[in-house]
């Protein structure tokens, strides 16, 4: 079960997901992870075709790709500073990872 902190981001993180993409973002399942930490995965769907994993532990989150065979990391896939650890969880670096995901994701030669 999340601690208030964990309910907390899983709540910041969904509404901010919803806030920049709007129609172009589906979460298909919200997981928690069986850890003793606050942890918690979300599937997502961006413009109806781009599947992306968002892992958050412990106050910290990060981004995976679907590649058609594994999900890889965002960093797999650009050059651009992501943000990563405690850090991650500020709104204005959850904003700036958004900004770069979104970047990747409307490469779609890197991802099908």
């Amino acid at each position: 079960m999340l601690s208030n902190e964990g309910v907390s981001n899983l709540k910041l993180l969904k509404d901010m997901l919803l806030r920049t993409w709007r129609n172009n973002v589906t979460i298909l399942s919200e997981t928690e992870t069986q850890i003793p930490v606050d942890a918690f995965e979300l599937l997502i769907v961006f413009y109806g075709h781009h599947k992306v994993l968002l892992e958050y532990e412990m106050g910290m989150f990060a981004f995976k790709i679907w590649t058609g065979k594994k999900f890889e990391y965002l960093d797999k896939f650009t050059n651009e500073k992501i943000v990563y650890g405690f850090d991650s969880m500020f709104p204005q670096n959850i904003q700036h990872n958004f900004e770069v995901l979104d970047e990747v994701l409307n490469k779609a030669n890197l991802i099908e």
